[in-house]
């Protein structure tokens, strides 16, 4: 068992599994504003993760001024900016999963091996680069069936599309930041706080049918896009600045500042967007599920990815994640009785195995 503590690789993909099943939990959500569901699922994760920091401590002495910019800039970037971008593309293509947001989200790891490279200083070898290549091809594969992406929210593409690309974007760059954080505090800390704070191709297969990208929406898939690409630049670049703080504190310490921290945004960007009148307006049904998402795709899917990134290269980690659309075609083929193309099931087999071989790269 302790030797399985040590591997970080499969608590990766553990919590890709689980944000996999995001999609659904997410749609009964539709209604209330973006940063709301944001404020509120961080200020649950963040009470929570209370008795735990309680007992087990938060541990911020090796925390530098370098450590508190990595978080706040995760929390920011990745709990707050990318995760309301990512929200709002979705609304914008009417919660079409295979859509252009998906296509575009999965350039997160262009952004994510960046950072990673440029703040972690994580070597980028040849071998490695290849079989990341690979996988991302192999996530189109997945993503898209037929490699056709949806593009039925017609004149609103654009703006989704910004969306996306600055969501991605932020958790990108979040990877290498919140490995900062790690370095000094548990991923219980990390995950806390920033909750309280607030492979391409083959995924492209896999995700989307007959490699076919939805684009329904009409004009609302381009703006969409923008707001998923968005997404992923920030989700991207998040995992290398969470790494920057998980050299210095624990996963749970880690964990615990985003969380008290992005909720502080999601707060500010209510009140900016004349909303803060809404701060209470949630059903008890919403409350649920809310609740719900929190103790599974929320919180406690980031505690198991922090426990994993902190002992995995943040360019190891974004290639790990992709297991993401792998998962939901098949949570789409079994609660949508959606069947699975050819180039589908190609792009699962070729992204698994792009995964294992990346999984290697330790160091």
């Amino acid at each position: 068992m302790n030797k399985i503590l040590q591997i970080g690789p499969p608590f990766i993909i553990i919590a890709a599994l689980l944000w996999s099943l995001d999609g659904l939990l997410r749609r009964s959500l539709f209604v209330l504003p973006p940063a709301l569901i944001v404020f509120w699922e961080h200020v649950l994760g963040a009470v929570i993760l209370i008795p735990f920091v309680l007992f087990l401590g938060l541990k911020l002495g090796k925390m530098t001024k370098k450590e508190w910019l990595a978080i706040v800039f995760v929390s920011l970037f990745s709990g707050a900016l990318g995760t309301i971008f990512y929200t709002a593309a979705l609304g914008k293509v009417n919660y079409i999963q295979f859509s252009v947001v998906a296509m575009l989200q999965q350039l997160q790891p262009i952004w994510t091996i960046t950072t990673a490279a440029i703040i972690l200083k994580e070597k980028l070898t040849g071998n490695f680069l290849r079989w990341a290549a690979l996988a991302l091809i192999a996530s189109y594969f997945v993503t898209f069936r037929d490699l056709k992406v949806n593009l039925e929210s017609g004149s609103q593409t654009i703006v989704a599309a910004g969306f996306a690309l600055a969501a991605g974007m932020m958790w990108g760059s979040s990877t290498a930041f919140s490995k900062v954080v790690l370095k000094q505090v548990s991923f219980i800390t990390a995950t806390f706080l920033r909750f309280m704070a607030l492979a391409l191709i083959a995924s492209y297969f896999v995700t989307f049918r007959d490699l076919k990208v939805n684009l329904e929406s009409g004009s609302q898939t381009i703006v969409a896009a923008g707001f998923a690409l968005a997404a992923g630049m920030m989700w991207g670049s998040s995992t290398a600045f969470s790494k920057v703080v998980l050299k210095q504190v624990s996963f749970i310490t880690a964990t615990f500042l985003r969380f008290m921290i992005a909720p502080i945004f999601a707060l500010l960007f209510l009140v900016g967007s004349n909303k803060g009148s809404s701060l209470f307006a949630i059903t008890l049904p919403q409350a649920f599920t809310l609740l719900v998402i929190t103790l599974t795709t929320g919180m406690v899917a980031l505690l198991i990815y922090y426990f994993g990134l902190k002992k995995t290269p943040a360019r190891v980690s974004t290639i790990l994640e992709l297991v993401w659309p792998a998962s939901a075609i098949f949570i789409d083929y079994v609660y949508f009785k959606k069947t699975l193309s050819t180039t589908q099931l190609l792009g699962v087999f070729v992204l698994l195995f792009a995964i294992y071989q990346v999984s290697k790269f330790k160091k």
